[in-house]
């Protein structure tokens, strides 16, 4: 006996009209497929991305298309995964919008919207899970990298862009001795993610890595404090306030030394 209370399941097979269109809607949009990676590492720290619902085994992106709404359920037995309902898309529209309309011009404008995006993703995840991902973490450190080649050939900036390099290293250099000299301060995720973090602002110049730096540190120590989360040693996820920081940053200031 199937005691599911929720709407019909989707046929996959013989879908109707109100159901093509939906689904085509989604096979073209950027932020249905958004929703299927992040869900896809919503998992705990060890476990292979889940690409296919736990509940019904409908694949997430199979030929069908993405296989979430933007509500955060399965298309086809409709149970809940994945970030909240519209969470993940008014966050994604938001930083997009923060990175159009602020001080990135022309050709950075697609790298800074790649950061920015994928940004969004590993906050979600780690402010989720308690996780960031490498896999993640490199996307966005070497998609940024790769993005911020093009404004450095066509304007000869290429000492932007070494700069860039060097301060995603050094970033992450500084993060790995923290979290080295104090375990559990900051997490191996966290350090892969300084290089990300790193390539973005140092881009921008070593005065606005400092204050990306800055910003989500005194951020994150002021949610502690606010939270009390110190006497109750729980573990921060340091990667929304990390994204945070670099996204304001990154789209508002000004390129400066």
């Amino acid at each position: 006996m199937n005691n599911h209370s929720g709407p019909p399941a989707t046929d996959p097979i013989h879908p109707s009209r109100p159901d093509r269109i939906r689904q085509a809607g989604r096979w073209l949009s950027p932020l249905a497929w958004l929703r299927v990676l992040t869900a896809a590492f919503l998992v705990p720290y060890g476990t292979r991305p889940q690409w296919h619902c736990p509940a019904c085994g409908t694949p997430r992106a199979g030929r069908a298309g993405p296989a979430l709404t933007a509500t955060g359920r399965c298309t086809r037995c409709h149970v809940a995964a994945g970030p909240g309902p519209w969470a993940l898309e008014a966050l994604v529209v938001a930083a997009v919008l923060l990175v159009l309309t602020g001080a990135r011009t022309g050709l950075e404008q697609p790298a800074f919207l790649w950061f920015a995006v994928l940004g969004v993703v590993l906050a979600v995840v780690d402010g989720t899970v308690r996780r960031l991902p490498h896999a993640l973490t490199a996307a966005w450190a070497a998609g940024t990298l790769a993005g911020l080649l093009i404004p450095a050939a066509r304007f000869d900036r290429y000492d932007d862009w070494t700069r860039a390099l060097l301060a995603g290293t050094v970033t992450v250099v500084i993060f790995a001795v923290c979290a080295l000299a104090r375990p559990g301060s900051l997490g191996w995720g966290d350090v892969t993610a300084a290089a990300g973090f790193g390539i973005a602002l140092g881009w921008l110049g070593w005065l606005p890595l400092y204050a990306g730096t800055f910003l989500a540190f005194t951020a994150a120590l002021v949610y502690v404090l606010a939270r009390q989360l110190v006497r109750r040693a729980t573990h921060l996820p340091f990667g929304p306030f990390l994204v945070g920081a670099a996204v304001l940053v990154g789209a508002l200031l000004p390129a400066g030394r």
